[in-house]
């Protein structure tokens, strides 16, 4: 079970073990999402499923099938004493992504304005609609050291990634909307929206578009 006071490297073991129980899961639930996919007729359906595994983490997964093929996004959530964090395991199972709490209230303030929803609710929301981000690394240098920036379908984030013993965790620190980037950023959204659209393409077979709304 995740607890506060955990290392980052404990919590990253903590992740890597239970995900096996996570993709268990998800493989009991794959038939039935599968078969509502088929009867659709866009042959596409997404499914939250809410979690808690034997070891006493809690988790989130939005499962698409989309074109027959599965695509799962698991997300596990806990508190520490800053509020709620949730950390999003990628394919492959190298690399984590990190929404701190403070991430996730400026996501509300800055770009959806919902004052009665839950920092629960609001995770939901957010990975929903953002289930992956471009990420990263800016210059490598004294100034920028380990710093990153992610682009997601409704903004960008900002944080810094810590390499881990067996993980890469990038912890994404705050959110910025598409209109409030400054013109030093602007070359950074440009570049990771096509890199964003290009992994969708290969995903689903079709360009996201609406995502992105006009870039001129």
């Amino acid at each position: 079970m995740i607890v506060p006071n955990m290392t980052s490297d404990e919590l990253a073991n903590e992740i890597m073990a239970d995900i096996k129980n996570v993709r268990t899961k998800i493989g009991y639930a794959s038939n039935k999402i599968r078969r509502i996919a088929i009867k659709s007729p866009k042959k596409h359906h997404q499914h939250m499923l809410e979690y808690t595994s034997p070891m006493k983490n809690n988790w989130i997964v939005f499962i698409n099938y989309y074109l027959k093929e599965p695509v799962y996004v698991p997300v596990v959530h806990y508190l520490n004493q800053y509020g709620l964090n949730g950390i999003m395991v990628s394919e492959g199972d190298i690399s984590l992504q990190h929404y701190t709490s403070h991430f996730l209230d400026r996501y509300n303030q800055r770009f959806l304005k919902k004052d009665d929803m839950s920092k629960l609710e609001l995770l939901k929301h957010f990975i929903k609609q953002n289930p992956m981000a471009q990420t990263q690394s800016l210059p490598d240098d004294k100034d920028y050291a380990n710093q990153i920036f992610g682009r997601f379908s409704e903004g960008m984030g900002f944080g810094y990634k810590e390499r881990l013993t067996r993980n890469i965790l990038f912890h994404f620190k705050t959110f910025v909307s598409s209109e409030m980037r400054f013109e030093n950023q602007e070359e950074i959204f440009q570049s990771t929206s096509e890199s964003y659209k290009a992994f969708w393409d290969d995903v689903y077979g079709y360009r996201n578009v609406d995502a992105f709304g006009d870039e001129e």
